[in-house]
């Protein structure tokens, strides 16, 4: 029995270290495009692969000699040269505990965890890890990298800035050495303006998305893309990095509005697609503000529906256990929401708050055992979930006007 147990766990832990990749590409790709809307899923996939501090920076690596240093390989010799490269970054990456790597394309992408150091030492730490993987890399393959490196996010929902940060910054390196090709944001000096928008823009952008509402993402989206267009320098590469940033914006806060992760994968596919196909800056500020009213669009229907489904069981649980004691408290942890924000959509929904609701049920039921029973007053205010019979007593005359023993009187047959 014993060993037939344990043959069992070792077939479950061989099944899972194999799938460990996966679940490690699938949590970076998703922190990368803004599609992780609550930190707690972020801790709990992060568990799966014993992480327990959370990334807060990106880099992208590329390998700058690939081309030369393979030119007689054929497709599998690439591919273990990669594999070996790959291997190597790993050595010293993982060494850094919360930081991730993962091959994607043609590219390795890392999200590390930078101690929350002030913002010189923060940059000094990342230069001295990019500095010592591409060192090992160059000793161990001769492949000279290239890396790009974003800022630190304290709220690892906005590694999808770091991201894009750090695609900008690999594509103006800097910092030339023997053995890489490195550069940090912050390293553009200046940085252009058209990199520039204000924090502020972007928040009201994500918050409007958030509450769906069509107009005013439509009238900030505006704002921002009259901030790039009037930039007479500006380069077509570098708006459609701003776009990138925007729909990134967009999709972080659709997440968060309740659009489905399975519904919002398609969508922010489906918008890269067509961001990468573009060809005239007009052509893309018309689509990208016509698609950002879409998406606040589906984030409405999606709160609608999500707001519906969660009244209906919180109603089916207050009728099913309203003689309890139960609490707003207690029905927000029953459909995940804080009590703050159950409240509001209850009141929407139902147009009176959730005490009163639980109230008109009790009462309810409490006129129903007045008519029907010769029970007790406090029988049954203990029945309908009032401890106390006078102050059911109070409660009843506050809300019908009469006493329950006047009530039960007076009441029809």
């Amino acid at each position: 029995m014993v060993k037939t147990i344990l043959v069992e766990y070792e077939g479950l832990r061989k099944q899972l270290n194999s799938m460990l990749p996966l679940v490690e590409l699938g949590i970076v790709y998703d922190l990368i495009y803004g599609n992780i809307a609550h930190k707690q899923e972020l801790y709990e996939r992060l568990s799966v692969l014993n992480i327990n501090l959370i990334p807060n920076c990106v880099i992208i690596f590329g390998i700058d000699n690939f081309t030369v240093k393979t030119k007689n390989m054929n497709e599998i010799r690439k591919q273990i040269f990669r594999k070996n490269i790959y291997e190597t970054m790993l050595t010293v990456i993982k060494k850094q505990k919360g930081s991730l790597l993962v091959p994607i394309g043609r590219q390795f992408i890392s999200l590390i965890h930078v101690p929350m150091l002030n913002m010189e030492k923060q940059y000094n730490y990342l230069l001295n890890m990019v500095e010592r993987v591409s060192k090992n890399v160059m000793h161990s393959t001769g492949a000279i990298l290239t890396a790009g490196i974003g800022r630190c996010y304290d709220d690892p929902r906005y590694l999808a800035f770091s991201y894009q940060e750090a695609q900008y910054a690999k594509r103006n390196n800097v910092i030339h050495n023997d053995s890489a090709k490195i550069n940090h944001f912050d390293d553009i000096s200046p940085i252009p303006e058209e990199h520039q928008y204000s924090f502020v823009s972007k928040r009201e952008l994500a918050d409007h998305v958030r509450n769906g509402d069509r107009s005013r993402t439509q009238y900030t989206m505006s704002k921002m893309l009259d901030t790039i267009f009037e930039k007479e320098d500006i380069t077509f590469e570098n708006i459609k990095i701003k776009a990138f940033e925007i729909i990134t914006i967009m999709c972080q806060a659709a997440a968060e509005g309740g659009v489905s992760q399975k519904a919002l994968s398609g969508i922010s596919l489906a918008l890269l697609d067509e961001l990468e196909q573009m060809t005239e800056a007009d052509e893309l500020r018309y689509w990208l503000e016509l698609e950002g009213t879409k998406v606040a669009e589906k984030v409405k229907l999606a709160c609608e529906t999500r707001s519906s489904d969660i009244v209906k069981k919180a109603v089916s649980y207050i009728e099913q256990n309203y003689n309890k004691n139960i609490t707003l408290e207690e029905v927000s942890r029953i459909v995940h929401l804080s009590p703050y924000y159950f409240s509001r959509i209850f009141k929407k929904s139902k147009g009176c708050s959730f005490i009163d609701f639980l109230t008109l049920i009790r009462i309810q039921n409490a006129k129903r055992l007045l008519q029907n029973t010769q029970l007790s007053i406090n029988y049954i205010a203990k029945q309908v979930g009032y401890s106390d019979g006078n102050y059911f007593s109070q409660v009843f005359k506050k809300r019908e006007g009469v006493q329950p023993t006047q009530y039960r009187r007076y009441a029809p047959e």
